[in-house]
């Protein structure tokens, strides 16, 4: 069986408490961390500190863990900018960066007049570009968006030939780019049956480039909550889980359900009460598809959710921790990565 690997998002908190949850991921044995890349977000009291500072921060205190934004947007920054933070981030870390990049969100683009178009191709030129300038003296390139003359990045990544670029990927067109280009696959609110259903569009896509999955890392981002109370658990992963399908409301109408797009974040421009209005229109949301897209319950439950997930085909999870952070960290040390580093190397897992 393929090692399975583990990560965690870090939370928007005061600087302090976010090397302090860095720290908690570290010695519990995770294999990466990964900070939002937001200049806004609904929650107007959180702080949105820079991701790529914050990274190179948290590096500092790290050993070990790779270090990602979830994720960077092709609007923000020149693709030659976002080479440039990601070869100093894997410098500073001594290569463990990461590079997660998505379409972008209108709440991070819109408010500040950056152009705000075409985000699919503009992604692909972005990926195309930063791989070049982490993998070539010297860049040429004529895009739709982006032209280079003779251009040169002078720093050079630890890791050869360039640090993974991880794409996330909720649509079909993003699919194909990451089947293409990536070295990595993020997906969120899934099931497993439709995470299966979609990787099969990205084989496909990696297949007319002369690429397998083997070259990709399917990876899920999915709301965890772990404790021995089930149902604090169950009632904390699926309040999570409906706020996000308010604010991706295309992928509720994946699994036979509608609701008001009024806080999509394709377009949603933050306003003071738009976390009330996410609160309340959550509840809408049908308890039954945010629990089967959550992992949650006591270890053992969640050791088998995590398994009908690599049986889909996952094999990288980003937890977003629901719960005390602690408490979380021990069970999943104690329990989770000490069941999978047990059946590492065992034959594949049954169905």
């Amino acid at each position: 069986m393929t090692r399975i690997r583990f990560g965690s998002m870090l939370n928007l908190a005061p600087y302090e408490e976010v090397v302090a949850h860095a720290n908690l991921v570290e010695k519990s044995g995770l294999d990466s961390l990964w900070f939002p890349d937001h200049l806004e977000i609904v929650e107007k009291d959180l702080p949105c500190f820079d991701a790529w500072c914050i990274l190179a921060a948290v590096a500092v205190h790290t050993k070990k863990v790779t270090l990602g934004p979830s994720v960077a947007d092709p609007f923000r920054r020149h693709p030659a900018l976002l080479a440039q933070v990601l070869a100093t981030l894997d410098r500073i870390s001594r290569g463990r960066a990461v590079l997660a990049i998505g379409a972008g969100e209108a709440m991070n683009v819109v408010p500040f007049h950056i152009p705000w178009d075409r985000r699919v191709a503009r992604m692909q030129e972005t990926i195309q570009i930063v791989r070049q300038l982490m993998t070539e003296h010297s860049v040429n390139y004529s895009g739709t968006f982006y032209q280079l003359s003779n251009a040169m990045l002078q720093v050079a990544s630890v890791q050869k030939p360039s640090p993974p670029i991880y794409v996330a990927a909720n649509s079909p067109g993003t699919r194909k780019i990451a089947g293409m280009l990536g070295n990595g696959w993020i997906a969120q609110m899934m099931t497993p049956a439709m995470y299966e259903k979609d990787l099969r569009e990205v084989g496909l896509a990696a297949a007319k480039v002369g690429r397998s999955l083997e070259d990709v890392d399917v990876t899920y981002h999915a709301n965890l909550a772990i404790s021995e109370d089930y149902e604090e658990a169950r009632r904390l992963a699926a309040s999570a889980s409906r706020k996000m399908f308010v604010w991706w409301p295309n992928q509720l109408v994946r699994y036979g359900y509608t609701i008001a797009d009024e806080l999509d974040w394709n377009r949603l421009i933050v306003a003071d009460d738009s976390e009330e209005r996410t609160n309340h229109l959550s509840l809408e949301v049908p308890d039954e598809i945010a629990e089967e897209i959550s992992i949650f319950g006591t270890p053992d439950d969640c050791i088998s959710k995590i398994e009908r997930y690599v049986r889909a085909g996952v094999t990288n999870f980003v937890f977003m921790i629901q719960g005390s952070l602690v408490r979380s960290y021990e069970l999943l040390e104690r329990h989770v990565l000490r069941y999978f580093e047990e059946t590492a190397g065992k034959s594949p897992l049954g169905n």
